[in-house]
C-alpha cells in the first residue's frame, strides 16, 4: 500500500511538471471559477500563492512564449481576477500590476485580461 501511494505521488509530481504554463494558468482559473465562492480565505490564500508563482514564471518566460500562448495566459489571468472579484478577494490587482512593472510590453496582455474581467462582470 505504501508503495502505491509513493508511486501515485511521483506520477502526480511528474504530470504537474509536464503541464505547460498555459495549462497551469487555465487549471487554476477553472478551479477558482468553479469553487471560488465556496472557498475559505485560507484556500484563497493558497490559490493566490499559486497564482503569484505562475505570474513569476510567466514573467521569467515571457520572451519564449508565442503570441497565442500569451493571449491564452492573459485570458486566464482575467478569468482568475474576475473570480477573485466575485468572491471579494483583494490583492489580485497588485499581482496584475507587477506584470506591467516587470514587462512593459505586457500592457497589451493586461488590457486583454481587463477586457475579459469586464466582460465577465457584464460591463
Amino acid at each position: 500500500m505504501k508503495r502505491i501511494l509513493i508511486l501515485a505521488g511521483i506520477v502526480m509530481l511528474l504530470s504537474s511538471c509536464m503541464l505547460s504554463l498555459t495549462s497551469k494558468f487555465d487549471r487554476l482559473a477553472d478551479k477558482v471559477e468553479a469553487d471560488g465562492t465556496k472557498m475559505s480565505l485560507e484556500q484563497w490564500e493558497k490559490c493566490n500563492q499559486q497564482f503569484q508563482a505562475l505570474v513569476d514564471e510567466y514573467i521569467d518566460n515571457y520572451s519564449s512564449l508565442d503570441s497565442s500562448e500569451k493571449k491564452q495566459i492573459n485570458k486566464a489571468i482575467g478569468r482568475y481576477s474576475k473570480a477573485a472579484v466575485k468572491s471579494g478577494i483583494s490583492g489580485v490587482a497588485d499581482v496584475a500590476g507587477s506584470i506591467v512593472s516587470e514587462l512593459p510590453d505586457a500592457l497589451d496582455g493586461l488590457v486583454e485580461s481587463a477586457k475579459g474581467l469586464l466582460e465577465g462582470l457584464g460591463l
